[in-house]
């Protein structure tokens, strides 16, 4: 087929995809339920996911039967695959309200339809200079050279010599054949052995790095594959890694993917220092609580030791309270004012600037 014909062949598929997707019938929308869902700080949410989910690419959030929250309403700042939660910044205080009001249901979704769209784009404008190589590859039975470790079947010894001989080859196969760790890893190495340099390219994140990791572990299994590929440096991961590779690799991943990350990182830590905070407020409350027995006590008769040791715990609490109130960058005026001296006055002020607001809730799912 010419360069046209290849194009021309692309753009008529990307249209029917596009049309069967329209009413969110296609392989391009997938919805995840909400199992349970906290509010933290202002504008921060936790959301408890049904099941796991790969990435937040097109990601959408539907809340209740009728307001969807698209990329330019919620962001999302980590998500935790063990616990399956994802957690979200919501940057309108009305939508935070109805939800906190009102506990609607809600489901992330995912509209990969852009995708089709962004190779569709890139086809109308440059599918003609996109065709079959010029040059068939040419590699005679002795340069093909299998894992160590690894017994290749008859199919799979004719699926590499296939690639390896061909412009263009396909290879099918059930999931645990070998397709990666076998055929593809034996023919990369092929190719990196004549000093080649391969490209592996897949439509999402997922499928480019569970290619990667079978690559990666035929290399660290067989001896001589070791002695020719230097990972750290010979392997670049391009693109936005997914946070678990960039975890697991960071030697392979591009600075933009770490720079991801470490943000990810930093919205979580000040997530968590806000849970935190709102715990150790739940704390201090009972302090507060026993102060106020203990001003309306040290009022009434009472002897010299009894009014030493009401002075004592009153230094007590106030210290603990201050304590707590010191971190808290929010509340550490307090701290200043609240004294042994004059906690009296100082204590209604205080417990309605810290409990009788719009407290968020202080837990993760």
């Amino acid at each position: 087929m010419k360069p046209e014909e290849i194009r021309e062949v692309f753009m008529k598929s990307a249209k029917d995809l596009l049309d069967y997707d329209e009413e969110g019938r296609g392989p391009a929308n997938v919805a995840v339920r909400v199992e349970s869902y906290e509010l933290v700080g202002k504008n921060s949410i936790l959301l408890s996911l049904e099941e796991n989910i790969d990435d937040t690419l097109g990601a959408y959030l539907y809340v209740g039967d009728f307001l969807v929250l698209d990329k330019d309403v919620v962001s999302y700042s980590f998500y935790d695959r063990n616990t399956k939660t994802l957690g979200a910044t919501i940057d309108n205080p009305g939508i935070i309200g109805m939800i906190a009001a009102e506990h609607p249901e809600m489901t992330v979704e995912f509209d990969l339809s852009f995708l089709i769209k962004n190779a569709r784009d890139y086809y109308d404008e440059h599918g003609t200079l996109i065709g079959y190589p010029d040059t068939c590859p040419c590699f005679p039975e002795e340069d093909i050279v299998f894992p160590a470790k690894f017994s290749p079947s008859d199919q799979q010894r004719n699926a590499v010599r296939t690639i390896l001989n061909s412009k263009l080859s396909y290879v099918w196969g059930a999931p645990g054949t070998g397709k990666t760790q076998m055929v593809l890893a034996t023919a990369i190495m092929a190719y990196m052995r004549r000093g080649k340099r391969v490209a592996i390219i897949a439509p999402t994140n997922n499928s480019v790095e569970q290619v990667l990791r079978g690559v990666l572990g035929v290399i660290g299994s067989d001896e001589g594959f070791r002695r020719m590929v230097d990972p750290a440096k010979d392997i670049a991961r391009i693109g936005t890694a997914t946070e678990q590779f960039v975890e697991d690799y960071p030697y392979l991943c591009e600075g933009q993917s770490i720079s991801m990350l470490i943000s990810k990182r930093r919205k979580e830590i000040k997530l968590l220092k806000e849970i935190i905070q709102e715990r150790e407020l739940d704390v201090i409350a009972s302090h507060f609580r026993a102060l106020e027995v203990l001003a309306k006590e040290r009022k009434q008769p009472a002897d010299r030791k009894a009014k030493r040791d009401m002075d004592n715990q009153i230094d007590q609490l106030i210290s603990e309270i201050n304590a707590v109130l010191e971190e808290n960058s929010l509340y550490s005026d307090l701290a200043r004012d609240l004294t042994s001296m004059n906690f009296e006055h100082q204590l209604e002020a205080a417990t309605q600037r810290l409990y009788q607001r719009d407290r968020p809730k202080n837990s993760i799912p």
